[in-house]
């Protein structure tokens, strides 16, 4: 949960309440292979506008043994939900795409 006032600078007089959180759970289905699911969730347009953001994700990781190195591949879906009119769930995603897929290689020291 976050609390948000803008000052007179921004131009901005209003204040706003936001909320988000994500949940996440991996599974080693060998040694150095892991199956991994997360869900993300984060109400963007403040508590006083409807419209929700929710974005599944599944993956693999695989644990490149004795150098602390981790492949990651992740497709995650962006969906938007609970708004009043179709422009605005076409406008609440910041230029995002639907469907994406990662592949990265993390370096953990």
């Amino acid at each position: 949960m976050m609390h948000i006032a803008f000052t007179d600078r921004q131009k901005i007089d209003d204040t706003f309440n936001y909320f988000g959180g994500y949940a996440q759970a991996g599974y080693f289905v060998a040694n150095q292979w892991q199956v991994a699911a997360r869900y993300d969730f984060m109400d963007r347009n403040a508590t006083s506008e409807d419209g929700i953001i929710n974005m599944p994700a599944f993956g693999f990781n695989y644990f490149i043994k004795d150098t602390n190195l981790k492949l990651q591949a992740m497709y995650q879906y962006m969906g938007r939900k609970g708004h009043k009119t179709q422009l605005d769930r076409d406008n609440d995603d910041l230029g995002h795409a639907t469907h994406s897929v990662t592949v990265m290689l993390q370096y953990a020291f």
